[in-house]
């Protein structure tokens, strides 16, 4: 004990704010246990108990009371049942080892869901803290932060070195499970000096007071047995507890004057952490590895971390042979000269190499992915699935991980090759701008991959617009392209912009692609709002900022910023905002007469969109992703009217607003998880099936009469819902969903054949409703081109 507060002596975190004390040491209401139950997956495996998170939400409310008072109990630091704080752990064997070695296999904690509850509860109280007492450098499950921030930040510092020819490493510290081996000793002794509550660190106290395990392996008998160390495995709380506990060593990194990382614009860029997984980028290596290690062995003494530095991996930037054969004597690092792969990424020493190291590779990758798929017996909507739940997650990651220009044609070559695995090398069946809409906005939701890595980068540039200090990758950008930046820089037009003075490649990309959607998409307007008022060619006195620093420390940098409410921006104004010098004034009034001309004043006063208000306040909501794909899609050529709406109103005769078509899109996408049935569902609103009026198109002497011999014209409404040889089937159908929900249901074309919710009808009526006119539809289907009708029990089994 004596040795952990020795060490902790000469740190000290950030301090916690008043309102991080009072949350978390607050009492548990029954709104806050609530909140956390309904946000459980309810399908996860549950504990030891065998209590789901199902069973918690069906009994939320008799559960509340009992749960709350435990909460509240925990907090104060009683003892609990040992089976509170029970786990089971299973194995899972890793592909291509041995499993008879114990190393062979992955374990996976189970814990009880009430144990859950309470630290999901704890976790989302301190979540909000977190970014405030957790460094930039690292993050890794830090609310708002995001992996490729660091890697981002590692290209970026890659290129520098060699550019400014900078003898550097690059290290990669393989931790030994990091997690499991976090001593409760110095975790505790780190909060209590923190400056954590009582209430808090009592919680805690009783959750990792006697914790038992046992292993679950087939044939065997699982004997129980004490943890004594490490965060729990499936804790919510561990990965938040887990960072708490890194910073000091990672600190204490930064803190060393004998440990230099690679310094730009007067800061100091070198550790970048993403939980345990920790990138060093070091200058002079040959003085700061030594001092490196030491303060790696100090921080294991006492906290549990161990580096296997046999499998740490280092590549040197510029080092002669002679730096890399003494650093080779001094550690037992895994040297590696053309690339290091981090968090999923491949750093190559050559900038030119990245693409082919990680995009050509992925492509490969997917390619044999498709055509491996393609021998298997798979539904076009189970194929499009796979596309969207298996290849996009992996090409999304890497959009927003590699900082570099994508190669447009293989993403096409990509795109082309998705399409054909979902019709299965035949024709496709609906139109391309039903394929890329959502489905709840009328089609399929095939990714369009080159506007899904649009919407990543564009992501990015949100974030350009953070606070100084929140990124550390927009900070070492900002640096590199100083005396701009690029939160202002970027909006200005093209013909008012200074010569840029960054090289950095990331930021240019960021650039080139601001520039190609800006207008095209209606992100913002050419001359926009947030145009920068100083280093903008437009207005030649500010061109030098420094005689405006004065104004523009007091908020006067961009063009909105010149009106207020439609009226010129005031001296009085700026006065009230803070002191200004005599020749402030002077500077004022030429501000004052550039923002009186007719383009500075429209722009000035024109409203902000959506995006620009986005920039303008840093909102950074969740699916940014997915809100800014979808407004790129729209406003893209395969965006177009979707023609089969228009013949079903035209078909049944009425026009519907677009409420009720989002209530048919919602329902036919939830219609059922039976792929088959989703099959049919789609089919018949994108109306795929052939009737004999367009047969009768399709080659000579094909009659376009109904194949059911009624005389009439078998039109694809015709054949569906207005034959009379198949009004009976569906008189049947209407009477047997009466019968079955007990009251008059509207016989409509709308509901039995799309999906409309009736509006005199209950969700779970409505959902009966529309499950059964599915299987009245089906059995229709599979008699399709025949004279007769299937019958009633066939169509409702």
């Amino acid at each position: 004990m004596q040795r952990v507060r020795d060490y902790l002596s000469n740190w000290r975190g950030p301090a916690l704010s008043q309102a991080c004390l009072d949350s978390l040491e607050e009492e548990v209401t029954e709104a806050e246990v609530l909140s956390v139950i309904r946000g459980m997956k309810p399908h996860k495996s549950p504990g030891p108990d065998g209590f789901s998170a199902s069973y918690y939400k069906s009994f939320s409310a008799k559960l509340l009371p009992h749960l709350t008072k435990l909460y509240n109990a925990l907090l104060g630091g009683s003892p609990v049942a040992p089976d509170f704080l029970r786990s089971d752990v299973i194995l899972i064997p890793k592909d291509g080892k041995d499993p008879a070695l114990p190393q062979s296999h992955r374990p996976i904690s189970l814990l009880n869901v009430d144990y859950k509850i309470f630290t999901k509860l704890l976790a989302d109280r301190l979540g909000g803290f977190l970014p405030s007492l957790v460094h930039p450098d690292q993050v890794g499950f830090i609310p708002s932060r995001q992996a490729f921030e660091n890697t981002r930040r590692a290209v970026v510092l890659m290129e520098w070195a060699l550019a400014s020819r900078t003898p550097s490493l690059l290290l990669s510290l393989d931790a030994e499970k990091a997690f499991d081996r976090v001593e409760w000793t110095y975790m505790f002794e780190l909060l209590e000096q923190w400056g954590f509550p009582p209430r808090f660190r009592a919680a805690l106290g009783t959750l990792y007071a006697a914790p038992l395990t046992r292993i679950l392996t087939p044939g065997a008998n699982p004997e129980t047995f004490s943890i004594g160390n490490g965060t729990r495995q499936g804790c919510p709380l561990s990965p938040l507890l887990f960072a708490l506990s890194l910073e000091p060593l990672l600190a204490n990194f930064r803190a060393s004057p004998t440990i230099r990382g690679l310094g730009v614009g007067g800061e100091e860029f070198l550790v970048s952490a993403y939980a345990d997984d920790v990138l060093l980028t070091i200058a002079d290596p040959l003085h700061s590895v030594p001092s490196l290690l030491t303060a790696i062995d100090s921080f294991s003494d006492i906290s549990g971390y161990k580096v296997n530095y046999d499998k740490t991996r280092a590549m040197p930037l510029g080092l002669s042979r002679e730096e890399i054969a003494e650093l080779r004597g001094l550690t037992d690092f895994q040297f590696s000269f053309d690339s290091l792969k981090y968090l999923g990424v491949f750093l190559t020493s050559d900038p030119g190499r990245l693409h082919g190291a990680n995009y050509d590779t992925m492509f490969a990758s997917l390619f044999k992915d498709l055509d491996r798929w393609n021998d298997f017996s798979i539904s076009w909507v189970g194929r499009v699935a796979c596309v969207k739940m298996n290849m996009l997650p992996r090409l999304l990651y890497l959009f927003q991980a590699l900082p570099t220009r994508v190669d447009v044609s293989s993403l096409a070559h990509l795109q082309q090759h998705i399409a054909k695995f979902v019709w299965q090398h035949k024709r496709q069946r609906v139109a391309r701008r039903v394929l890329h809409r959502p489905r709840d906005r009328g089609g399929l939701g095939i990714p369009n991959l080159l506007y899904y890595y649009y919407a990543a980068q564009l992501t990015q540039f949100v974030m350009f617009h953070a606070p100084s200090g929140t990124h550390r990758w927009v900070d070492l950008e900002s640096h590199l392209a100083a005396p701009d930046t690029p939160n202002l820089y970027f909006w200005l037009p093209k013909a008012h912009r200074p010569i840029l003075r960054s090289t950095c490649s990331a930021t240019i990309n960021s650039l080139r692609i601001w520039d190609l959607l800006r207008i095209k998409h209606s992100l913002s307007s050419d001359e926009s709002a947030l145009s920068p008022i100083f280093r903008n060619r437009s207005f030649q006195p500010g061109l030098n900022q420094k005689p405006f620093a004065t104004l523009e420390g007091l908020g006067l940098q961009r063009l909105h910023h010149l009106y207020h409410k439609g009226s010129p921006l005031t001296f009085q104004d700026i006065q009230n905002r803070g002191r200004v010098r005599p020749s402030d004034f002077f500077r004022y009034l030429q501000i004052s007469d550039f923002a009186r001309s007719p383009e500075v004043k429209k722009a000035a006063t024109n409203p902000l969109t959506f995006f620009e208000n986005m920039c303008f306040t840093y909102v950074h909501p969740r699916s940014l992703i997915s809100s800014l794909y979808l407004t790129l899609i729209s406003g893209s050529p395969e965006w177009g009217p979707l023609t089969y709406t228009n013949r079903w109103e035209r078909d049944v005769g009425e026009e519907l607003p677009g409420g009720d078509w989002e209530d048919i899109w919602d329902n036919v996408a939830h219609c059922s998880i039976n792929v088959a049935h989703q099959e049919q569902a789609y089919k018949m609103l994108f109306r795929w099936y052939t009737s004999p009026s367009q047969m009768s198109h399709m080659g000579r002497g094909l009659t376009d009469l109904c194949w059911r011999n009624c005389g009439l014209k078998g039109s694809f409404y015709h054949m569906w819902w207005t034959c009379p040889s198949i009004q009976p089937f569906w008189s049947q159908i209407h009477a047997m969903t009466q019968e079955v929900l007990g009251h008059p249901v509207d016989r409509d074309p709308w509901s039995f054949l799309l999906h409309r919710s009736q509006e005199a009808m209950l969700p779970p009526e409505n959902k009966l409703l529309h499950r059964i006119a599915l299987a009245a539809r089906r059995a229709v289907a599979q008699q399709w081109t025949a004279p007769s009708l299937p019958s009633l029990e066939k169509g409702t089994n």
